[in-house]
């Protein structure tokens, strides 16, 4: 089976009218979607399958489709984008309407997907830029979503997670991202969860998922925002303890009570990182370098206030 488009209308989080087909005069024999809208409602970038290789491959492409006077076109264009022989897909529109996020196996990247944007200026797409590093892995980093505060979502199973594609946060920082925040059981499973919608209220969303229980291979689950996604801004720097000299390249993980590890990173060349954690979570911070003796750090709600910054530097001690 192939991807479909289909619309349903809501009267509240989880109450839909039946779907039926959005767009049928698109519709491909092949895959269609999944779509990214504009915040005006007038544009949608669609994610297709493209005519298939020689040797039976297909590749996918993002195409964009205008609304006029409350009618959608039935031409399609093509992003210039995508790279013969490679497919882009996933778009996911910034809430300005300035950037458009996507996913590709393109050449030079770090892994089998990554996530790239382009920015839109007069009309015309920039060259994509990879995100970089800290947010893509060697694995699968897919399926992006903007929210209407500008935090990114993006679900990967290259980063520490419960299992398959887990869903994760990044807070942009000028023009660069934070590390990824994994959120957590209850969105994310041992199976693959993905595909993340936020309610603008950021009183809940949408995702899908292909855990037990569920109608079918990939469900779509709703849930509610029990309480805001408030951040604090830990940064430091670590040093020798003898020397004062900083160190860099220390292993750094971060473990809330329960168990699950929603980071690890380590200290750049001048001994710094940085890190947003949610504020009303605790959590214990390992610091590990080896021939040094490592060093935890506890962190509690009362000390992690929301939208702040705290600074936590570190020393560490030769063995």
């Amino acid at each position: 089976p192939f991807f479909g488009l289909f619309v349903s209308e809501l009267s509240d989080l989880s109450t839909a009218t039946y779907p039926l087909p959005f767009l049928p005069k698109i519709k491909t024999e092949l895959n269609d979607g999944p779509v990214s809208f504009t915040a005006d409602g007038q544009m949608l970038y669609i994610t297709r399958n493209t005519t298939a290789t020689q040797e039976g491959l297909s590749e996918l492409d993002i195409f964009s489709l205008n609304r006029r006077d409350g009618k959608w076109s039935s031409t399609l264009a093509s992003l210039p984008l995508k790279i013969k022989g490679y497919s882009i897909a996933h778009p996911a529109v910034s809430p300005d309407n300035q950037r458009l996020y996507f996913s590709s196996d393109m050449p030079g990247g770090y892994g089998a997907k990554d996530l790239y944007y382009s920015e839109l200026r007069g009309g015309f797409f920039s060259q994509p830029v990879n995100l970089g590093p800290d947010i893509n892995t060697a694995g699968n980093d897919v399926f992006p979503f903007v929210d209407s505060a500008g935090r990114l979502f993006f679900a990967s199973d290259g980063l520490p997670g419960l299992g398959g594609l887990d869903i994760f946060m990044t807070i942009p920082e000028g023009q660069n991202f934070s590390k990824p925040y994994n959120l957590g059981p209850g969105i994310n499973t041992a199976y693959d969860d993905f595909s993340i919608v936020i309610k603008s209220d950021d009183s809940g969303g949408y995702f899908s998922s292909n855990r037990p229980g569920g109608a079918g291979s990939d469900d779509i689950y709703a849930f509610k925002t029990l309480k805001p996604l408030r951040f604090t801004h830990i940064l430091g720097t670590i040093m020798n303890q003898l020397t004062g000299e900083p160190e860099e390249a220390v292993s750094i993980s971060v473990i809330k009570q329960n168990g699950i590890v929603v980071a690890n990173i380590e200290s750049d060349e001048k001994g710094n990182y940085s890190l947003h954690l949610l504020s009303d979570e605790e959590y214990t911070i390992h610091f590990r370098k080896r021939m040094m003796q490592a060093v935890e750090k506890s962190l509690t709600p009362s000390e992690m206030k929301a939208f702040s910054t705290l600074n936590l530097n570190i020393k560490l001690a030769p063995r």
